[in-house]
């Protein structure tokens, strides 16, 4: 509900693109506490703007007004696609917003095909595609909790609303209200990590033990998104991703064997960590577990490397378990005969 305040901000700006603009502003939206209801007299107006031409950025600005802050966002229909795809979890800016400009009926139609989208996956079932977009926020948690751990404790913010974006991606909701009613709208949801909303507000009021709880608190949202999805993991299900991997990764063991042989300490630690990262997708897509780390001896590299062909012909079984076959050829004139296959079965 847009206050007097926010009308004359928002005329004085639509009275700018019909006199200045007219060809160069797609749409214009409003989204938040002034469309959401929950504006007070400190709050701001959240604008933004998809420009038509390189002259239309210029539309954006940041100003202050009687003392408060505005910002007229320019953005773009990547932005919105984003949202739209729920890549971006700041979904109710465009699932919740309200249209105040078009310039045609063919941009009003763009932008209210993506917000319907947006809202609609809130009642699609589960897929298997989820899954690792699911996991991308618990990635992100972790990237903010190394920089927590490392004396940034701001970061604490962005492990919290990393792993929120992840609680709400599983269970196909979006916050409406942002910030201020988080705890109030997860606690509507059909399922949560354990002792989400506890630790949660633990990490908030208890500073002296943040580390250790975001800690728990990513390792039990992380647990809760491969259970959740468990269902995908298997044979003929997300185990098809697997595809073709050993093909493309066996040569990261071969590189450790060669340095083990050579007794190049630095060249195996490498190679193995970055095959382990590699192992780590297989484990959430078939659903067993590949550790080569665990194996490391610097003073014995002729052990890990016995560790590692151990883990290379237990990661080919289970492929082979999942009904994922492993493509050998024997001469060049194979890999042509392939190839052409492929060329001639395209439609």
């Amino acid at each position: 509900m847009l206050t007097d305040r926010h009308r004359k901000i928002l005329d004085a700006i639509l009275g700018t693109i019909h006199e200045k603009y007219a060809d160069d502003v797609a749409v214009l939206i409003v989204y938040g506490s002034a469309v959401n209801g929950t504006a007070d007299e400190y709050s701001d107006l959240d604008m933004l703007y998809i420009p038509k031409t390189f002259k239309g950025r210029n539309l954006a600005k940041t100003f202050i007004m009687d003392g408060i802050g505005y910002d007229i966002w320019c953005g773009s229909w990547d932005t919105l696609h984003s949202m739209m795809a729920w890549e971006d979890m700041r979904v109710s800016i465009l699932a919740d917003s309200e249209l105040v400009y078009a310039a045609s009926a063919e941009d009003r139609q763009k932008y209210e095909t993506m917000r319907d989208n947006a809202r609609r996956r809130t009642d699609l079932p589960d897929t298997a595609h989820d899954y690792h977009p699911a996991l991308e926020f618990i990635k992100k948690a972790k990237n903010y909790y190394g920089e927590l751990c490392l004396g940034s404790s701001a970061a604490v913010g962005g492990v919290l609303m990393e792993l929120v974006n992840a609680v709400c991606y599983v269970n196909r909701r979006y916050l409406k209200y942002g910030a201020k009613r988080i705890l109030e709208e997860i606690a509507q949801f059909p399922c949560l990590p354990a002792d989400f909303i506890e630790n949660y507000r633990h990490a908030v009021r208890k500073q002296e033990n943040t580390v250790e709880i975001c800690r728990d608190m990513i390792l039990r949202t992380e647990a809760f998104i491969h259970e959740h999805y468990r269902k995908f993991t298997g044979k003929g299900k997300l185990a098809s991703r697997c595809t073709g991997m050993y093909e493309e990764i066996s040569s990261h063991w071969n590189k450790i064997r060669r340095c083990c042989e050579a007794g190049d300490m630095d060249g195996a630690l490498m190679a193995a960590c970055s095959l382990q990262y590699d192992l780590d997708y297989a484990k959430i897509t078939i659903g067993s577990s590949f550790d080569l780390m665990s194996g490391w001896n610097p003073r014995n590299l002729n052990a890990f490397r016995m560790h590692c062909d151990a883990v290379e012909q237990d990661f080919i079984r289970t492929l082979r378990d999942n009904g994922i076959s492993i493509l050998t050829l024997s001469a060049p004139d194979e890999l042509k005969l392939i190839l052409t296959d492929a060329h001639d079965d395209e439609p």
